[in-house]
């Protein structure tokens, strides 16, 4: 007894090594090892995920006579549970019954554990009643419906985790702390903060103890957000309760940041990490590195990545992997193969993961020609595509608008693949016609759909109503909507967002307030992006009053606005040149501790130009600077375009001058506002001057076609500059 009890101590540790050297020494002194002493071992190497030597001592135990008990079936389904391996916890069971064991409680936890780390809720659910028709009395019953909560808040499927509580409760079965963390899991993993809260008031009234996994759970689902106010919030609710932060919570309050793109205020939290004696590791470090390079940072991400190897820390294929996938969610790709090429040169292997990020990121620019470049360099690396790996190419094709080619690889597509990759191999399909309105091709797509055994989902309906907002099809947007219902599939805020949207491009904002009373109605709450196509449709409708008094119900209703909010306030005050209005809504974005970018300092400078204050246009892009913010095309663009509506070419050139020497390359609007500037001096000579640039500027042929095209038909006429899109 006293043997097997040291070799239980050594596999609760996972020293699988130590189990087995005290397992022979046992043998050594002739003392005959029995089931208790099996299991041990086997257990401590279920506990490393060694399940092939797990499975040789099994073996060493049946040769030895010894016959395996319950416990021992259980171990051995313990160790393929944890790795969520459906097939092989199915044979264990199997051969227990053909054992003539008898399953147990445990037994079954144990499967539908497997189910929920696979994601199989249907045969979760499948155990479940296959558990309650064996009549097995259940001696934990928490565990049980735990675990079927689990299974579904992997998922962020709140809705049946409700189910599952609910049954529990009909059970009289008391929920406790461990319950609500999978209720709260279930909602940071769908996004729902507000639902969240509603649980975490429920536990309180409950159990009234929340622990530490509570606080962090609490805390990802802000983070996941960008959320850091809250964070800060909840952070400062636990120290209330007198717990004390561990590596995860730090970690966590440092991705919310990084989500955020707040590099300082992620920072300051690694520092605070340090100073309370937790000490950083390789997730941690990741943590900075996917902030650093989501805000295209490549310093820092270099400095950053110096910092850890100089700590002791090896960087791993996934250091290595968060790079690229922050540069690819950033549209840096540049840097992203720069950070593929370290990884070459550190001697780790290049895998699916990586290749699938490299196709990403520029999968998302629709860059299809680098889509293909890298689809070949993993075949000649003799890496096998998956279906993501198609999957990035489909959407390479789908965001280039090149259709053909994307059904040309969707015919290439492996005949397996996991049913949620296929399922997005369709939506992806759907997302390059409805980018073009072609609602014949939805149609066509969504029917092979349904034929090919694929269930639709949220996504493939939104993108279907998606598709026929751009066609500008209000009737089968609607028609589509009723369809969606009929299926029984969830609407969402985004369902209702594009229900919004098409009506907000029309400035329709009567439509789009009863599309916001339908989603109350229809229980779904409002998310920042719903406020956001409301506060865009009141500025297409010049309604600037009305936009502020959308902006204050945003508010009312506890969702905190971001950059798209306030830019859009901006907008619509800027468009009528009321820059003191501008002022006080800049302000107030700072003031909320939202960061201005690009886009904010381009509003302001074009609410300058309506204003025809070029004094404080300028000003405004020396605060930008000041700022940080690193001016674009458009942003230069704006700048010439008020200096040329008042046919100064001087200034005109100084600000073509600045963006050259910036790096910022000329467009179409730079040099039509330039020929503008000249019209509107009447100064011909130097309009010829210009087109001559025109003809040797690096613009496409079709490009500079047009330029000449519009000189050409207007300069008599009158050729003025116009107002670039921002």
């Amino acid at each position: 007894m006293a043997w097997s009890k040291r070799i239980s101590e050594l596999a609760r540790n996972r020293d699988k090594h130590g189990a087995k050297g005290c397992f022979q020494q046992m043998v050594a002194r002739g003392i005959e090892p029995g089931v208790l002493s099996y299991n041990a071992v086997i257990n401590a190497h279920a506990n490393c995920k060694d399940t092939r030597a797990m499975e040789e001592w099994f073996v060493k135990m049946q040769a030895g006579g010894v016959t395996a008990n319950t416990l021992t079936y259980g171990i051995l389904l313990k160790g393929y549970a944890k790795q969520g391996n459906i097939d092989r916890c199915q044979h264990w069971y199997d051969e227990l019954v053909v054992a003539g064991v008898q399953p147990n409680c445990q037994i079954f936890n144990t499967l539908l554990d497997c189910c929920a780390i696979a994601g199989d809720t249907a045969l979760m659910e499948d155990w479940f009643h296959r558990m309650q028709q064996a009549a097995v009395k259940n001696t934990d019953p928490v565990i049980t419906y735990s675990t079927l909560m689990k299974g579904y808040a992997r998922q962020g499927d709140t809705e049946r985790c409700q189910y599952w509580y609910d049954q529990m409760v009909k059970t009289g079965v008391l929920p406790n702390v461990q319950i609500f963390n999978t209720l709260l899991d279930s909602c940071a993993t769908a996004g729902d903060t507000f639902l969240m809260n509603k649980w975490f008031n429920s536990m309180n009234a409950t159990v009234k103890r929340a622990d530490r996994v509570t606080y962090s759970i609490l805390l990802k689902g802000y983070a996941k957000k960008g959320n850091t106010v809250l964070c800060q919030h909840w952070y400062d609710q636990m120290l209330e309760a007198g717990i004390q932060p561990n590596r995860r919570i730090f970690t966590t309050l440092m991705d919310g940041c990084a989500t955020a793109g707040d590099t300082a205020q992620m920072e300051e939290w690694f520092d605070r990490m340090q100073a309370a004696g937790v000490a950083p590791n390789k997730v941690s470090y990741g943590t900075l590195l996917k902030g650093y390079s989501r805000t295209g940072d490549a310093a820092r991400c270099q400095q950053c990545y110096d910092q850890m190897v100089a700590a002791g820390v090896e960087p791993n294929a996934q250091i290595f992997c968060t790079l690229m996938l922050g540069y690819a969610n950033a549209g840096e790709t540049a840097l992203m193969e720069e950070w593929f090429g370290k990884m070459q040169a550190a001697g780790i292997m290049a895998n699916q993961v990586t290749y699938n990020i490299l196709l990403k990121g520029h999968a998302k620019k629709g860059d299809t020609s680098r889509c293909q470049y890298w689809y070949d360099q993993m075949m000649e690396a003799g890496i096998q595509p998956t279906l993501k790996t198609f999957n990035n190419l489909l959407d390479g094709y789908a965001t280039a608008g090149d259709t053909a080619l994307m059904e040309d690889w969707f015919g290439r597509l492996p005949a397996k693949g996991d049913g949620a990759d296929q399922l997005v191999s369709y939506n992806i399909l759907l997302k390059g016609f409805a980018k073009q309105g072609n609602i014949d091709r939805c149609q066509h797509w969504y029917d092979r759909m349904l034929e090919a055994g694929v269930r639709p989902d949220a996504t493939t309906y939104n993108t279907l109503l998606d598709g026929c907002a751009t066609a500008g099809n209000a009737a089968m947007m609607e028609e589509w909507f009723s369809r969606m219902q009929d299926a029984k599939v969830k609407v969402d805020a985004v369902t209702y967002g594009t229900l919004m949207k098409d009506c907000a491009k029309k400035g329709d904002t009567s439509r789009c307030e009863h599309w916001y009373d339908q989603m109350l109605e229809a229980g779904v709450r409002p998310e920042v992006q719903n406020f956001n196509i409301l506060l865009d449709g009141c500025t297409t409708a010049g309604d600037t009053a009305l936009t502020e008094e959308w902006f204050g119900r945003m508010q009312a209703a506890g969702i905190m606005a971001n950059q798209v909010s306030y830019n859009t306030l901006l907008k619509g005050h800027a468009k009528q040149g009321d820059v003191m209005a501008c002022q006080h809504w800049y302000d107030q974005m700072v003031a909320a501790g939202v960061q201005p970018d690009v886009q904010t300092f381009s509003t302001l400078l074009g609410g300058c130009v309506a204003a025809g204050d070029m004094a404080l246009m300028e000003k405004w892009f020396g605060r930008m600077q000041v700022a940080g913010v690193t001016a674009n095309a458009v942003t230069y663009n704006i700048l010439i375009w008020g200096y040329a509506k008042q046919g100064n070419t001087a200034r005109c050139q100084y600000w073509y001058n600045q963006m050259l020497e910036a790096g910022v390359h000329p467009d179409v609007t730079t040099f039509n506002n330039i020929l503008g500037g000249c019209a509107a001096a009447g100064d011909t000579a130097l309009m010829e001057e210009w087109l001559g640039r025109v003809k040797a500027a690096n613009l496409s042929a079709d490009e500079k076609n047009s330029i000449l095209k519009k000189c050409h038909h207007q300069q008599h006429a009158g050729f003025f500059p116009s107002q670039p899109k921002y």
